[in-house]
């Protein structure tokens, strides 16, 4: 560790004598520009446009607004469609009428325990069972149409 602190000092011993022969020397002091680009972080707007957020993704198919317009809160300024909503839309429609039917039988199960239940062949667990997969099936059905 005390090895390169010993350089340092042999190589200021060396220039020692020469700093004190050049001190007679004249120098001239001016000033320049130098050039000190540092990284910094920033945002770039435009005047003359401003940022609109839409909920989903698309193409703009109408604008119902032109350059220099006035908006007012709530009005709709342009329209976004997206040509995979459709589909998505059928495929939760497809859902929608697959819990819908599970939720009937469901319903129809828990009604024919029912009645085996105050007759006495079917068990209450079997019927708690018919319940609670009632439960669950309209819950499901609730969800996909929410």
């Amino acid at each position: 560790m005390w090895l390169p602190n010993l350089r340092r000092l042999l190589v200021c011993a060396l220039f020692l004598p020469t700093v004190g022969a050049s001190a007679a020397e004249e120098f001239t002091v001016s000033s320049r520009s130098i050039e000190d680009m540092k990284a910094v972080f920033g945002t770039v707007e435009s005047v003359r446009q401003t940022v609109a957020r839409i909920r989903i993704g698309g193409t703009i198919t109408e604008l119902g607004v032109d350059e220099g317009s006035e908006v007012e809160k709530g009005q709709a300024i342009a329209r976004v469609d997206d040509p995979k909503l459709p589909l998505q839309l059928a495929a939760l429609d497809s859902r929608i009428n697959s819990a819908r039917s599970l939720s009937d039988l469901a319903a129809i199960e828990t009604r024919r325990i029912s009645k085996l239940r105050q007759s006495g062949p079917a068990s209450q667990e079997a019927l708690d069972t018919a319940h609670t997969n009632l439960a669950v099936t309209r819950a499901n059905l609730a969800a996909f149409q929410a």
